[in-house]
């Protein structure tokens, strides 16, 4: 009687541990872009927001200039402050006189990632 050989079947432990291997090599892959995009996210919207801030607070300097709220002569520009209400984000107006008649007004809002800025030119409409 002729026996035949036992055939094995299943896996050995090496290919186990080396699919275990390839497993967490590619999930760290997944990991670290995952990690980037969030990050990317979170700045972002970072950036877009203090960017609303900035047009807000612009648009609301324009409206004081032009309604003569505020008199054109006086200076609108205020050191860093915090803006109420978004905590870590912080808002700092410079202005430049470039003729008698017109003023550059420029709004720099700091948030967590860096800075965001905007300007304006606003012409005087009142004949000196």
């Amino acid at each position: 009687m002729c026996r035949s050989a036992p055939t094995d079947s299943g896996f050995t432990f090496a290919e186990t541990l080396l699919c275990v291997f390839l497993l967490a090599v590619a999930l760290l892959g997944l990991m670290t872009a995952l990690t980037y995009s969030v990050r990317a996210t979170r700045e972002g919207f970072e950036r877009y927001q203090a960017a609303t801030l900035a047009a807000d607070l612009l648009d609301g300097l324009q409206v004081r200039l032009q309604q003569g709220a505020a008199d054109f002569e006086t200076s609108v520009s205020q050191p860093q402050t915090p803006i109420a209400g978004h905590p870590g984000y912080a808002a700092r107006v410079e202005e430049e006189r470039l003729t008698p008649t017109l003023k550059k007004v420029t709004v720099t809002v700091l948030h967590p990632d860096g800075e965001q800025r905007m300007s304006l030119v606003v012409r005087n409409h009142v004949r000196p």
